[in-house]
């Protein structure tokens, strides 16, 4: 709280909002407004918390129950088409397998990963119950680009709200701004986006569908059944352009991360033997 106070009363002695704000005012309001409102806060806190466990555990039956049946949906689906099609349609459904299993062992590898890397820097950093808090956010990994930024809200108000400087606060919020960047940008396309080849477009799309009809669990779901939905179009000479616009291959002749990451390294070497043959 005495942290969270500093930061109001800097802003406002640049800014000017409200003439001869002290720290001990700040404080004080601050204690009344929590008394008042303290009822209605844990109220939204703990619905909010339900509905993102209730989600994750809609998503872990739903999950479960595909894994059980998927033997016999194979089957199924083999049989509604022609029988001349239907080694194709067998091919087809085990990458769509494939694509699923891909997804799922990627995000489990990915949430350990993250929810170690989260508890061992609030620990680090002196937050009570950093495993509760750090596994919590790891969690929420599963919800594409948002997940952990929403997550990281917790421990970030936490953080403001017990300690008395503003050094550990801001050092959870830097250390949640980098390790998003790296989730972003290294981890979560190297581990769980070698199955999936979706373009940020379609995620994005998929991610607004999903929670706009199944909520957190929509939000979870939608993203593997995209690119399952991309191994479809693959397989129907009618849909492939569908499924190019799903692909992360989209912006044309560009290449994906790996030639890029190899035309950089042999660019980087020709510098050097540049360099060395000038001497």
């Amino acid at each position: 709280m005495d942290s969270f106070s500093d930061v109001l009363v800097f802003i406002n002695k640049n800014i000017n909002f409200i003439d001869e704000l002290t720290r001990e005012e700040v404080i004080t309001r601050g204690k009344e407004w929590m008394n008042e409102s303290s009822a209605s806060i844990m109220k939204t806190v703990v619905n909010s918390i339900a509905a993102i466990i209730g989600g994750l555990i809609s998503t872990i039956i739903f999950t479960l129950l595909f894994l059980i049946y998927r033997v016999g949906l194979t089957k199924g689906f083999v049989k509604f088409s022609a029988r001349d099609k239907r080694e194709q349609t067998l091919g087809m459904l085990k990458r769509v397998q494939k694509v699923g299993q891909g997804y799922l062992s990627g995000m489990f590898t990915l949430i350990l990963i993250m929810g170690t890397s989260h508890s061992i820097a609030l620990w680090i950093i002196g937050i009570d119950s950093p495993f509760l808090f750090g596994y919590f956010v790891g969690s929420l990994v599963i919800i594409p680009y948002v997940g952990t930024v929403a997550g990281a809200v917790i421990p970030i108000l936490y953080a403001f709200m017990t300690s008395d400087n503003l050094l550990t606060p801001l050092l959870v919020i830097a250390y949640f701004q980098a390790i998003q960047m790296t989730e972003s940008n290294f981890l979560s396309p190297k581990i769980v986006g070698n199955s999936m080849h979706v373009n940020a477009l379609a995620a994005i799309i998929s991610l607004i569908i999903g929670a706009a009809v199944w909520g957190v669990a929509g939000m979870i779901l939608f993203m593997p059944f995209v690119a399952m939905l991309k191994v479809v179009c693959d397989e129907f000479t009618q849909l492939k352009p569908v499924g190019l616009l799903i692909s992360s291959d989209v912006a044309g002749g560009r290449g994906n991360s790996s030639d890029k990451i190899a035309r950089f390294k042999s660019k980087f070497r020709g510098w050097f033997s540049s360099d060395k043959k000038k001497k």
